[in-house]
C-alpha cells in the first residue's frame, strides 16, 4: 500500500481522502488504483502537483483559482494558475514571461507601465495585426497579479463577449452569460480582439457591451483593451464611452512587424 500511495503522488499529486474541485467526491485508495487520469466519480481531470522544486503539472485552468494554496504549489506556479483562471490563453502566459524581449514596443510599454502605476483607469491598444498587442496584454496582467496577490481578472475577447450578450438576451444555457457577470466584477478586465467582427453587433449586444464598458469607467475599474484598429466608440457604442473614454483613458499605438510572420519564416 505505501508503494502505491508513493506512485499516486508522484503521478498525480493526491492521495486517498483528496476531494475532486468539480464534485466534491473524496478519492480512497480502490478510486486511485491503477493511477487513473479522471475523478471515477464525475471524469473531471486529476488534480498534478507541483509541490516544489518543481514538477509544473497543473490543473485545467477552470479550476486554478480554487486549488492555488501555498502548501501545494510555489509562487511561479501559482501565478501560472491565476493567469489561467482569468482566461489568459496559455501561448500568451508563455509569451508574457519574457519581458525584455518586449521592451523596444513603445509608446505602448509606457502607457501601460502609467496603467500598472493608477495613473489612468483604462489603457487602449491598437496596431497591425501580429504586431504583438495581446503579448503585451499578457505581460501586463502577470505584472499587476504578480504584485498584488488578491487581484482577480477576467481575459475575454468581442467574439465570447457578443455570444454571451446574446445567450443572454435569448436567456439560454446560463453558463455563457456568466461571463458578463465575470466581466462586470473582475478587478481588472482585458477584453482582446475589439470591433473585430464588422456588422456583427445587435443593437442589444451593443447596449450590453455599452454598459459593461461605461460602468467600469465610471466607476475607475481597471480597464485594458487590444484591438487592429484605432477605437470606435461612436460608430458601434454608445456616446458614454467615448466620453467618459476620454476623461480616463488612454490610447497607444503598437508599432512593429507582424511577429507570426516573422516567427514563421
Amino acid at each position: 500500500m505505501r508503494e502505491l500511495l508513493d506512485m499516486m503522488a508522484a503521478a498525480h499529486g493526491v492521495r486517498p481522502g483528496d476531494s475532486c474541485a468539480g464534485c466534491g467526491h473524496a478519492w480512497s485508495a480502490e478510486d486511485l488504483q491503477g493511477l487513473p487520469d479522471r475523478c471515477p466519480s464525475c471524469l473531471r481531470p486529476l488534480p498534478e502537483r507541483c509541490r516544489a522544486d518543481c514538477g509544473n503539472l497543473l490543473q485545467p485552468a477552470q479550476d486554478a483559482d480554487r486549488w492555488a494554496r501555498p502548501d501545494r504549489f510555489c509562487a511561479s506556479c501559482r501565478l501560472m494558475l491565476r493567469l489561467q483562471a482569468a482566461g489568459v490563453p496559455d501561448e500568451l502566459v508563455a509569451a508574457a514571461a519574457d519581458y525584455q524581449r518586449h521592451r523596444w514596443r513603445l509608446p505602448a510599454l509606457s502607457a501601460l507601465a502609467r496603467w500598472v502605476d493608477g495613473e489612468h483607469a483604462a489603457t487602449y491598444l491598437h496596431g497591425n495585426v501580429g504586431a504583438g498587442k495581446s503579448v503585451l496584454l499578457a505581460l501586463t496582467v502577470r505584472q499587476v497579479l504578480e504584485a498584488e496577490p488578491g487581484t482577480v481578472a477576467c481575459w475575454t475577447t468581442e467574439a465570447e463577449l457578443l455570444d454571451a450578450a446574446k445567450a443572454r438576451y435569448d436567456r439560454e444555457d446560463r453558463r455563457p452569460r456568466v461571463l458578463i457577470e465575470r466581466a462586470q466584477d473582475a478587478d481588472v478586465l482585458v477584453i482582446d480582439e475589439l470591433f473585430s467582427r464588422p456588422g456583427g453587433w445587435s443593437e442589444y449586444s451593443a447596449r450590453t457591451l455599452s454598459d459593461l464598458i461605461a460602468r467600469r469607467l465610471e466607476r475607475g475599474q481597471r480597464l485594458l483593451v487590444a484591438s487592429n484598429r484605432p477605437p470606435a466608440w461612436a460608430e458601434v457604442l454608445d456616446t458614454r464611452v467615448e466620453s467618459r473614454w476620454a476623461a480616463c483613458g488612454v490610447v497607444a499605438e503598437v508599432m512593429g512587424p507582424d511577429l507570426r510572420r516573422r516567427a514563421a519564416a
